[in-house]
């Protein structure tokens, strides 16, 4: 009987082939949507958790100013109050591996007929340890260098690409920095777009930017921490009381830095991306909606237009449940044909997209799988009304219907 049911359906919808097809355009898009759009929101929350994780697992990041939740201590506020002294204090600590004070500088750099705007980093060997740098080429400046104040420099990626170099031609090349020249020892291996990404930057000395790109006394605009692994679970605190007492803060004073975790920025981003994608989840839901609608729209014509055939029918012993059956398997049909070819187009879109753009796509099959099965559930749903209607008919009116 199903088989039957199915056969009967799919000849009719045949038979009305344009008719269908505009009906099952508008499931297409919604469940096409559902699948395309979670791609993409799955791929951009990968993204923002990629990027929050190049911070580290067990580092932390020290600014001057005052904060506002979201994994930053501290309350409204911006101002520059963190010290060389500040890092040195840190760095003592004993759950402490390393800590990187970085004072920065925006300056126009220069190779050859080359320039292009950077911000220049003033800081330490240790900024290696705490954010992992390798070098594409070259090597890092060393201690002698730092204790020095020798004017050599690290060159991100990304800016040795602007300034036409390679890790090759880079090393061993002198740049004008403002100023000032410094001559090129390495060059840094891509790590990719995030908060602490050293692409595009110029790392220096600290002593080689002091006194020249910036004052001899500057503020810190940032300290890299990193705990030592038996440590990771109280370095922070450790950092905050150092601070508090360094900076002379009453217990009920605020604290005048801010401490970023990559830990809690990381939940805080997950929690973003999950009720961003459920929020244009239910926007393209909305499509399927008016897809079901489209479903017992066409149904109820249909119904209208085979009131005879429904009356002969039950005039040769048809029964109610048999008439119901016949449109509700038309109208699920419908629905399944639209779902299965919006599954399609989705799936092809989102592995096409980071082709064709570079926004990240990663699909979820069990979404596309719960699309499919919503579009069937709107499908019944939307002809039960049909169905129900067409059941109900008096065999002896319909038999005489024109």
């Amino acid at each position: 009987m199903i088989g039957e049911a199915v056969r009967l359906a799919a000849n009719r919808l045949r038979a009305n082939a344009l008719r269908s097809m505009l009906t099952v355009i508008g499931l297409v898009i919604g469940v096409g949507a559902v699948v395309t759009l979670v791609a993409v929101g799955n791929g951009s929350a990968a993204d923002v958790n990629d990027q929050f994780s190049r911070l580290g697992a067990n580092t932390l990041t020290v600014m001057g100013g005052r904060g506002f939740g979201a994994g930053v201590a501290g309350t409204a506020g911006s101002n520059q109050t963190l010290t060389l002294e500040d890092a040195r204090l840190i760095e003592r600590l004993d759950s402490v591996a390393a800590a990187a004070p970085v004072v920065q500088s925006q300056q126009t750099v220069t190779s050859g007929a080359t320039s292009v705007q950077a911000t220049v980093k003033g800081t330490t060997v240790a900024i290696q340890q705490v954010e992992n740098l390798t070098l594409a080429g070259g090597a890092f400046f060393s201690r002698f260098a730092e204790e020095h104040g020798l004017k050599l420099a690290v060159l991100g990626a990304s800016l040795a690409a602007d300034l036409g170099l390679d890790a090759r031609s880079a090393v061993g090349t002198t740049l004008d920095v403002g100023a000032e020249r410094y001559l090129v020892v390495g060059v840094l291996r891509a790590s990719g777009q995030g908060p602490q990404s050293q692409d595009d930057s110029l790392l220096v000395p600290l002593d080689a930017i002091k006194g020249r790109l910036v004052s001899s006394d500057p503020s810190v605009n940032q300290i890299r921490v990193a705990a030592k692994p038996e440590a990771a679970g109280r370095y922070r605190s450790d950092v905050t009381t150092t601070l508090r007492t360094s900076h002379e803060l009453g217990a009920g004073d605020d604290n005048d830095f801010i401490t970023l975790d990559p830990t809690t920025l990381i939940e805080a981003s997950e929690a973003s991306s999950t009720n961003f994608t459920r929020l244009i989840t239910a926007i393209a839901a909305i499509s399927l909606i008016v897809g079901g609608i489209g479903v017992a729209n066409v149904m109820l014509v249909a119904v209208r237009e085979r009131i005879r055939e429904i009356g002969i029918r039950r005039a040769i012993g048809a029964r109610r449940r048999d008439i119901v059956a016949q449109f509700l398997t038309e109208a699920t049909v419908l629905s399944i044909i639209g779902g299965l070819l919006g599954v399609a187009a989705g799936l092809a879109l989102a592995l096409a997209l980071p082709n064709l753009t570079d926004q990240r796509t990663i699909v979820s099959y069990p979404a596309a799988a719960l699309a499919l099965g919503i579009s069937a559930l709107v499908g019944i749903v939307a002809g039960l009304g049909p169905a129900n209607q067409a059941a109900t008919l008096d065999p002896a009116t319909a038999l005489r219907h024109e």
